[in-house]
């Protein structure tokens, strides 16, 4: 389902691919003990945060994203590249949200693991760092900003 729901976003069919998210998590909820759908369910609320945020409709976006953090921290812990995954999709929703604060250490924890665990080389750990350098640039951008006012 959740190849169906993002081709659904991919073609910009937002209101379809959030049915379909919502129709595999009740289907995960049926079976809560599959540890093998905790890391799907954990795929599909991030899935449908950004499917939601796409949508607008942001508080549920965010609180896709923190479900689908903690169901991955239970599973893989902490240090995990599933993890860092999502603190970097977390961290990217709240940074384009202006929460600059809220995003920044989710974003540097994420980068220090995708190094561990990747590489600097790294699709994921290039596409953090550059949205961790694109946050610098928007703090540095509203402090000027304030100081004017």
């Amino acid at each position: 389902m959740n190849n169906l729901g993002r081709l659904l976003r991919e073609t910009k069919r937002q209101q379809e691919a959030e049915k379909v998210y919502l129709r595999a998590l009740e289907t995960f909820e049926k079976n809560p003990n599959d540890h093998r759908g905790s890391s799907q369910m954990a795929t599909t609320y991030a899935n449908l945060g950004h499917c939601y945020a796409d949508l607008g409709k942001f508080l549920e976006a965010e609180k896709a994203f923190r479900k689908a953090l903690e169901l991955d921290q239970n599973i893989y812990g902490s240090r995990h590249i599933e993890t860092a995954t999502d603190m970097s999709n977390l961290g990217m929703f709240l940074m384009n949200r202006g929460r600059y604060l809220d995003a920044e250490p989710l974003l540097r924890s994420s980068l220090k693991i995708f190094e561990s665990q990747v590489g600097k080389s790294n699709k994921l750990y290039v596409g953090t760092f550059h949205c961790l350098e694109g946050l610098k640039q928007r703090q540095l951008w509203a402090k000027m900003n304030f100081k004017k006012k």
